[in-house]
């Protein structure tokens, strides 16, 4: 029992002519076929797709985008939050200014008083 011949692979071609695999290089392509199993037997300059175990997970334009978006999204929130961090810093050290300032004033009210206490207390003594 010989080798089973293949049947003819008839692929359509642009111009609208059959094309058939040239069995006159059948041994050769039984050759090739080993070693390369994910090589294309078929044309891609017909605006074809190379051959889909070829291919893997190579990401699409819309996969791409979404995991842009996504990180950009990731780094907005990040600066977002550093931003609101910042903010919070700042009212906490605004806070503090208003309490020393408040402390300060008070103390420099305290002190006249008892600077105009004593001054009238000497002025009645004049008296």
């Amino acid at each position: 029992m010989g080798i089973s011949q293949p049947l003819p692979t008839v692929v359509a071609s642009s111009s609208g002519r059959p094309l058939v695999r040239n069995l006159d290089r059948r041994e050769v392509d039984s050759r090739e076929d080993p070693p390369n199993p994910q090589l294309s037997t078929s044309s891609n300059r017909l605006g074809g797709r190379p051959s889909p175990d070829g291919l893997g997970s190579a990401p699409t334009y819309v996969v791409s985008k979404r995991k842009r978006s996504s990180k950009r999204v990731d780094t907005l929130i990040k600066d977002i939050t550093d931003m609101e961090e910042r903010q919070e810093r700042a009212s906490q050290e605004i806070t503090k200014l208003e309490d020393v300032n408040r402390r300060a004033e008070a103390d420099s009210k305290r002190r006249l008083e008892a600077r105009e206490e004593s001054a009238r207390i000497e002025w009645e003594e004049r008296d």
